[in-house]
């Protein structure tokens, strides 16, 4: 008899215990709750929740779909969502229109140059072949390389140090090539233009007149420079070219009022010493 009274004792003991609520039940509805009232925010999607509280989500989709949201309210969050997105990435609404105007555009593009060598080319810009297939910005494969190779800047900084040497090394050389080119530039009438317009503009600075004029003192103190002057005065060319710039020095307004004067004072000086 006492082993059947222990044995319902348990029995119903177990009852108990059954009937009892369990409080990892009550855990997943408050985290249920939790997971309903942030999904309605519109701040989290259903990945993020997933990764947060460590579940999948389809799961996230079906807690949501017990504390019954509408389909309403998923549409309201999404749209919300997207409008969110959006702003973000475009900054405004009217932007993303155009940028889906613009797409749609293309694809009809795409749909009528099918077929072609490219959508904006249709022949490579420097060697004009269609036989190799289109690499970047309008070139071949291999027009792309050369391009790629010509222009990385590894290759500039090697092309520098490389100029650098050889201009310390060749300077007669590299003055020659200067004049050349300087030639060639000039022989444009445009760039001579160009040119003469720099030259007066950097000439009117503080620190070219003074520089110009150190120069100035010291290359004529030279004794070559000197004997060559000597020489240079003494020619037909230099008497011409005296005569004319004296013509032009006194026809300027400043001078002639300045010759007037001169004659006045020189004649005022004659009267005082005929008088005297």
């Amino acid at each position: 008899m006492e082993n059947i009274l222990n044995e319902t004792k348990k029995i119903d003991l177990r009852r108990k215990e059954y009937r009892q609520p369990n409080k990892n039940f009550r855990k997943l509805d408050i985290r249920n709750k939790e997971i309903t009232e942030l999904y309605k925010t519109g701040n989290f999607s259903l990945e993020a929740l997933g990764e947060k509280y460590g579940v999948t989500r389809e799961r996230i989709r079906q807690v949501c779909k017990k504390e019954k949201i509408s389909k309403e309210q998923v549409k309201k969050i999404m749209k919300q969502r997207f409008l969110e997105k959006t702003v973000k990435k475009y900054g405004s609404l009217e932007n993303y229109a155009k940028s889906e105007e613009q797409k749609q555009k293309n694809r009809l593009i795409k749909l009528e140059r099918k077929g072609k060598w490219n959508l904006k080319y249709d022949c490579c810009i420097e060697c004009g072949t269609t036989e190799r297939p289109h690499s970047s910005h309008g070139r071949c494969s291999t027009c792309a390389m050369r391009y790629l190779y010509h222009n990385s800047p590894r290759r500039k900084e090697l092309m520098k140090k490389c100029s650098c040497a050889w201009r310390l090394k060749n300077i007669e050389k590299v003055k020659i090539k200067q004049h050349e080119y300087f030639k060639k530039y000039l022989s444009k009438p445009e760039n001579k233009k160009r040119f003469k317009e720099v030259q007066k503009i950097y000439s009117q600075k503080p620190e070219v007149k003074l520089r110009k004029k150190e120069y100035a003192k010291k290359y004529y103190k030279r004794p070559e420079v000197i004997d060559k002057r000597r020489i240079y005065i003494k020619t037909e060319k230099y008497k011409l070219r005296r005569k004319k710039y004296a013509k032009e020095y006194w026809q300027r307004p400043e001078m002639k009022i300045r010759k007037k004067e001169y004659n006045r004072l020189k004649y005022l000086k004659r009267k005082k010493l005929l008088i005297n």
